[in-house]
């Protein structure tokens, strides 16, 4: 009876051991995930090391947010190295026409950036240039995943005070 309890026992303990060691892991950040990984549908682009990709933000916030660069996830939380995108940037502005009247333009800015960062010249003045009422794109984000080159969703955000 002994011998027959042991051999069932080590049976079950080898059989439990070659299905632990077929899994395959990857760790994800705070995430272990025992399957495979599917192609995302889609991506997403956030600004900075947040959750915000669109809506109103203030300009304080925006500003410490983009000096962290932008980043990507899928909807699983899996994040995605940025290979390019374009910052867009609609500036208003009060000008007056030819008899005097006060007109609001926008004035758009437009820079394409390598990586997930933008370029350091627009490092240089974007921040002195920001204000309540302008608008940031942040578009044509593309991605690199196992499965080659992706984009990711645009991102549009307007600041507040």
């Amino acid at each position: 009876m002994k011998k027959t309890l042991n051999l069932f026992t080590v049976i079950v303990l080898i059989g439990f051991s070659l299905h632990l060691w077929a899994q395959t892991k990857t760790n994800t950040g705070n995430k272990l995930v025992t399957a495979k990984r599917v192609k995302p549908n889609l991506i997403y682009g956030y600004l900075g090391h947040s959750n915000l990709r669109e809506g109103k933000i203030s300009k304080k916030v925006f500003d410490s947010l983009l000096k962290q660069g932008i980043t990507a996830k899928d909807s699983l939380g899996f994040s995605y190295k940025l290979d390019e995108f374009v910052f867009s940037y609609g500036e208003r502005s009060l000008y007056e026409d030819s008899i005097g009247n006060p007109i609001i333009l926008t004035d758009m800015l437009q820079e394409y950036c390598l990586g997930d960062t933008i370029t350091p010249i627009l490092k240089q003045s974007i921040f002195k240039r920001t204000k309540p009422g302008d608008t940031s794109y942040l578009e044509n984000i593309k991605v690199q995943t196992q499965w080659g080159q992706m984009p990711a969703k645009s991102m549009r955000l307007i600041l507040t005070k």
